[in-house]
């Protein structure tokens, strides 16, 4: 890891042979190459959430790579011995991409997902800088895949260093230029304001600056959320297979008053089991979007006077602070339930997880654009109005491809939010008439444009578009 100048020079030549079949414009950057645009001040930086980031690496690579796609963009990566979130890209993007490309400029785009969604909103507010990646810490960055792989190691984990950003080793402090939120601004107060973020760090925030932001925030894309169950881990007393819950005692649970599934039903009324099974709520952070999702939309926090809110039996600093960590450790928690976008759903990665239909639809994009499962929410942007004209440019660059269905990324939690983007995405039914199934020319998971939206306001009832 700390032979980054054999390396480097190692790999001078693979480059220039490599970069010979590229447009001109379009070369492979070096790790130097890299490090220099960051001095510079050729920049994105990116913070929020880890939903939304897998659809945003490919949106990058797109924006970066021009025709040549990944063949162009160095990629950085995260550590796999590490436990922390922090990616970087650099490429050469064509001329008039943005304003600041020129087709011989390197730049670099940063998307930190490390702490979910109050990353991408709090710093914004309230002007704090935030580690991301540092291209220059050349002890702790090094190729690992010919010349398009690099991974950074960067020393902590989100547990022990993400309310206080503590991270050491690649990272260095920098500003949130762009924020990504699964939800809006305005959604993350009260039960769901980062209370466990150090405020000496990231500073506060009212639920009045919260709303004030809201009014600059655009809207992206759905992300279709899902519920998840331990019912393979020994012990969990939970029937094997696919389960079914109803949408009632999913809140139930969440909030606390079911603790035992055998009091938990499905869509028709019969107990999910007989037997004593607890049930655990395995939580992210407050401030995470994808908590904040699923407490509005099973319990109706904030947006009924009244209404109950997710249990959190951790305390807030017990909670987990990146995706992956809440689903391993409920993955590992006999009778866990917890929540995520659907593309998190992985058999393999997470065996004992079970992604459960609600009211017996399941979770998928098709069914949330047909009107037939609702649990999904409109991921915002909100662009930071100290930024320069250049980050502005890329900024909007990259909004604006992910809002229109034809240049959005595809997994299979997305769907195209209606009359938004450039060309318009235009509504109609039947909804597989929208589909999109190619993403940069290639065979790509179908996304559709959802006839219904919430209009940047996760307490709404889902309202048609046609």
């Amino acid at each position: 890891m700390r032979q980054h100048t054999t390396v480097a020079a190692a790999v001078a030549a693979a480059i220039a042979a490599g970069s010979a079949g590229l447009a001109h414009g379009q070369q492979l950057p070096t790790l130097a190459q890299a490090g220099a645009a960051q001095s510079n001040g050729t920049v994105l930086y990116i913070a929020g959430s880890s939903a939304a980031e897998p659809a945003f690496a490919a949106l990058i690579t797109n924006l970066l790579g021009g025709t040549a796609g990944a063949a162009a963009v160095l990629t950085v990566t995260p550590s796999a011995s590490g436990d922390t979130n922090f990616f970087a890209w650099s490429g050469i993007p064509p001329a008039g991409t943005f304003t600041g490309a020129d087709g011989n400029t390197v730049w670099d785009i940063f998307y930190r997902d490390e702490g979910g969604s109050v990353t991408g909103v709090l710093p914004i507010v309230t002007a704090a800088t935030i580690n991301q990646i540092n291209l220059n810490d050349t002890g702790n960055i090094s190729y690992v895949s010919g010349a398009a792989t690099a991974v950074a190691t960067v020393g902590g984990s989100s547990a022990n260093n993400g309310i206080d950003d503590s991270f050491t080793g690649g990272v260095i402090k920098e500003p949130v230029q762009l924020g990504i939120a699964d939800v809006e601004p305005a959604a993350l107060v009260g039960n769901n304001y980062p209370s466990a973020y150090l405020t000496s760090v990231y500073g506060s925030a009212t639920a009045a600056q919260m709303s004030t932001i809201n009014g600059s925030a655009v809207q992206l894309f759905d992300e279709v959320y899902g519920i998840f169950v331990n019912n393979g881990s020994t012990g969990s007393n939970l029937p094997a297979g696919a389960i079914d819950l109803s949408q009632s005692s999913i809140a139930n649970v969440l909030d606390g008053t079911i603790t035992n599934w055998k009091n938990a039903t499905s869509s028709s009324g019969a107990a999910v089991t007989t037997s004593h099974a607890t049930a655990t709520v395995v939580n992210r952070e407050a401030g995470s979007g994808s908590r904040t999702a699923t407490d509005l939309y099973f319990t109706h926090d904030e947006c009924v006077a009244g209404a109950s809110h997710i249990h959190d039996a951790a305390g807030a600093t017990g909670d987990f602070f990146s995706t992956g960590n809440v689903l391993a450790a409920a993955n590992t928690t006999a009778g866990a339930i917890t929540y995520a976008t659907i593309d998190n759903f992985n058999t393999t990665k997470y065996p004992n997880l079970t992604l459960v239909t609600i009211n017996g639809v399941q979770a998928t994009n098709i069914n949330a654009a047909q009107g037939n499962y609702d649990f999904w929410v409109e991921a915002t942007a909100i662009t930071n109005p100290a930024d320069g004209t250049d980050q502005a440019s890329i900024a909007g660059a990259l909004v604006a491809s992910a809002q229109t269905i034809a240049t959005t990324a595809h997994t299979v939690d997305i769907n195209a939010i209606p009359d938004i983007g450039s060309p318009s995405n235009t509504p109609s039914l039947p909804v597989s008439s929208t589909v999109s199934s190619t993403f940069n020319g290639s065979a790509a998971p179908s996304i559709y444009i959802n006839p219904y939206t919430r209009s940047k306001s996760t307490c709404s009832v889902p309202a048609s578009d046609l």
